[in-house]
């Protein structure tokens, strides 16, 4: 342990002596970066959608355009990446010069404390270019604030990554030719809703003899949740969740409209119109039962994200141009809101103490923030798989005009891009791909109905952000949040498939939140709460 101490002191001595070990570079904002090519390391997670990081078009085009040669050590992805990273990061081995991978700001405060890694600050002053440029672009938006530590310093550079459609993503699709065989209308309220599942059921809308129609399906509880508790009280499964009254937090799930809905649900439920496949189906299971045999619809309604995400082959499936997106239902109270997650910045790219360059290494990632790069990364090479559009070419939404035209390759093995995984800001590059028509697209059908759920989203003031704890917050309530939501998550299931009684289990339930320890999470989400609006 001594000598990994002295080690880490050495080096991070070296990293404060101004030239120290450090190669000639350019001015900022001249390109390449360097005088002489330099060697860069990166830390980052396989793709298995990547053939080969040290010969990708977007790995070769970065090491002209800066001068370095990159270097990769490559972690499994998924959980096995993470977590492999975390012992890493632990277990006090030297490291590579770059960490590119999405972190939470609890972890830059960690690590970067424990001086693993290097504090970034200044270097947005002084060596910050395309960086710049992108955020002045945005001035409304906060970039650096999400990723700004407790102890006020910044340890990364940001990955920022909207697509408009995704900021409201439970959406309730609905099979239009269902409801034009047996002559409905779209339904507006919960109850009509429950007039038109009722249909579905009893009156053979596919029109094959069969009694085999599942009136309404989730893809998960929390999605449906997302969805359909709307109409009941503002709730974010996604966050938690947690409510905002007159800058006070709670959660949604202690309160009598919350129960109102549970009601509701249980229902439809009861009666053979809510599968209660939506709680135990994995989701590879849910797309199957959606899409059947591919050519006669059962599913009357399905709660998800989009088509693509619902139907097997949904670009070609016959299925596909049944469904559209529904708007958000008014309760019987009156209430009608959507589940709103906005886009925060993330920590990305991280610099380690190991690093003997770390000007050239934070420069390389700011200039991977440029609009090109963006591009690059996530869609292909310029010619090939993208090209900027001809003014006036329509985008996905209406009124705006494409940024560009693309051939889409991120679902395919390929050795052109990373498939994004960049420190980035991209507000609305994706919103603004080139739409050629095709009304069954997953990303037109989605943005289709973005008015109607904009028009739903809480007034700000109204909703939690995502909130940022301290590490001695973080050791007070980790343990009792994942107990909640996985007890909240079992009881919603259970109080809509009727296994536990809405009426006379609702006093128990609460108890057990007590006892779980809500009072504790709800203090101390308060107290992040504030301190991030003070």
């Amino acid at each position: 342990m001594k000598k990994r101490t002295a080690a880490l002191a050495m080096v991070l001595l070296l990293a404060l002596v101004p030239g120290a070990l450090a190669a000639e570079l350019n001015d900022v904002g001249v390109y390449p970066i360097t005088q002489e090519t330099e060697v860069l390391t990166i830390l980052m997670q396989q793709d298995v959608l990547v053939e080969d990081y040290d010969t990708n078009a977007f790995t070769l085009w970065i090491e002209e355009s800066c001068g370095v040669d990159l270097q990769f050590e490559l972690l499994p992805a998924g959980n096995d990446g993470t977590d492999k990273l975390a012992l890493m990061l632990s277990s006090g081995q030297e490291l590579p010069d770059v960490i590119n991978m999405q972190m939470s700001v609890l972890q830059d405060y960690i690590y970067g404390t424990a001086g693993i890694f290097i504090d970034l600050t200044d270097y947005y002053e002084d060596y910050a270019y395309y960086f710049n440029q992108r955020a002045a672009q945005y001035p409304d938006i906060d970039f650096l604030g999400p990723i700004t530590a407790a102890d006020g310093k910044i340890y990364s550079l940001p990955r920022y990554y909207n697509e408009t459609i995704g900021l409201t993503s439970k959406r309730l699709w609905m099979n239009m030719e269902f409801l034009e065989a047996l002559d409905l209308k779209v339904p507006t309220t919960t109850e009509e809703l429950y007039q038109v599942l009722k249909a579905f059921q009893e009156r053979d809308p596919n029109g094959n003899g069969v009694n085999d129609e599942i009136p309404l399906l989730g893809s998960s509880s929390a999605e449906l949740m997302g969805y359909l508790m709307n109409a009941f009280i503002y709730t974010n499964p996604s966050n938690n969740y947690y409510t905002l009254k007159d800058g006070v937090i709670g959660v949604s799930y202690t309160e009598d409209a919350f129960r109102e809905g549970l009601r509701y649900m249980n229902r439809l439920c009861e009666e053979g119109l809510l599968s209660p496949l939506t709680f135990s189906q994995s989701f590879d299971q849910y797309k199957q039962t959606v899409t059947g045999d591919g050519e006669t619809a059962t599913v009357g309604c399905f709660v998800s994200f989009s088509t693509s995400l619902s139907i097997n082959n949904y670009a070609t499936s016959p299925l596909t141009p049944q469904y559209k997106a529904i708007a958000p239902l008014s309760g019987p109270e009156g209430v009608r809101f959507t589940e709103y997650t906005p886009t925060i910045a993330q920590p990305q790219w991280h610099v380690t103490a190991y690093c003997e360059n770390p000007e050239l290494a934070f420069r390389v990632g700011d200039f991977l923030m440029n609009e090109e790069a963006f591009l690059r990364a996530r869609i292909g090479e310029p010619g090939v798989h993208w090209e900027y559009a001809e003014p006036g070419m329509p985008s996905f939404f209406e009124g705006r005009d494409a940024k560009f035209t693309f051939v889409s390759i991120w679902n395919e093995t390929q050795n052109s891009m990373w498939r994004l995984n960049i420190p980035t800001i991209s507000v609305d590059d994706l919103d603004l791909r080139y739409f050629d028509g095709d009304p069954t697209n997953a990303t037109y059908t989605c943005a289709v109905s973005w008015p109607e759920y904009q028009a739903c989203i809480p007034p700000e003031g109204e909703y939690a952000p995502a909130l940022i704890f301290t590490p001695e917050e973080v050791d007070a309530i980790s343990e009792i949040q994942s107990t909640l939501s996985t007890y909240v998550g079992e009881c919603i299931a259970r109080f809509v498939t009727g296994d536990m009684d809405i009426e006379n289990d609702w006093e128990s339930f609460q108890n057990e939140l007590d006892a779980i320890g809500l009072d504790l999470f709800l203090e101390t989400s308060q107290t992040a709460y504030d301190r991030m609006m003070g």
